[in-house]
């Protein structure tokens, strides 16, 4: 077993152990992509993963509790400092990262009623959009992001598609989200292969299309008018302080 199958034995493990328990634990990042996406695992994108992601919408204790049965160990200094939105389990040389309530890093992501769309993973529209909100992406986010698209239709639903209309709808709520997500949508274009590229540039171009149709919010517009002399976006060191 691989090193990234060895991860998602465990990231399924843990799903299905909090589902038994009435939580909606769903995976993100990395293992989520790998667990999606067949072409995660083949040249040039296939990579060893470091740790599991996940959101969960729940108090701290009961997920304690329950990774506790499973073998990991609270890092109780993270923990203690950042343990009302995010929390780190520890099992060997294992890590499994636990965002509370919602995900937020550069940006905020909303998931209010989309945790009970998939058994394992966000649903495809919000594991792309947490690579997307990266202002700072480095060739692993965009990498997992061309994977998403090079895999996955595009549609105005879920199940195996990206829900374009989903990732409208949060571009057309937040400014600063739409500004970041468009600019990292044209760096993707740059860095797909040949072959399967032209079927994932209309990917790209059908998500656009269905982000400029989408109307916005007056919040939406009245951010966009300072544009980029206001920055729109947080750095990771500054969410986990």
């Amino acid at each position: 077993m691989s090193p990234n199958e060895a991860l998602l034995a465990e990231a399924r493990a843990l799903a299905a152990s909090a589902g038994e328990h009435g939580l909606a634990l769903r995976l993100l990042g990395g293992i989520a992509v790998f667990a999606t996406c067949p072409t995660s695992r083949r040249a040039p994108f296939a990579r060893d993963c470091a740790d599991i992601d996940f959101v969960c919408t729940t108090a701290a204790a009961r997920l304690e509790a329950l990774f506790g049965v499973s073998g990991w160990v609270p890092d109780s200094e993270f923990n203690l400092y950042n343990g009302d939105t995010r929390l780190c389990f520890r099992k060997g040389e294992k890590k499994a990262d636990v965002f509370l309530g919602g995900f937020r890093m550069c940006h905020e992501i909303p998931l209010r009623g989309r945790l009970g769309e998939g058994p394992l993973t966000l649903p495809l529209a919000e594991l792309l959009l947490t690579k997307l909100q990266v202002f700072e992406a480095n060739a692993k986010d965009l990498d997992d992001s061309s994977c998403i698209l090079l895999d996955h239709p595009v549609r105005l639903e879920d199940g195996d598609a990206i829900n374009a209309g989903a990732i409208a709808h949060a571009c057309a709520a937040d400014w600063g989200l739409w500004k970041t997500v468009t600019l990292n949508l044209e760096r993707i274009r740059g860095r797909l292969p040949p072959g399967k590229a032209q079927e994932a540039l209309e990917r790209i171009a059908h998500i656009e299309e269905t982000i400029a149709a989408e109307p916005k919010t007056l919040r939406w517009r009245l951010r966009s008018i300072p544009g980029e002399t206001m920055r729109w976006y947080e750095l990771p060191e500054e969410v986990e302080r």
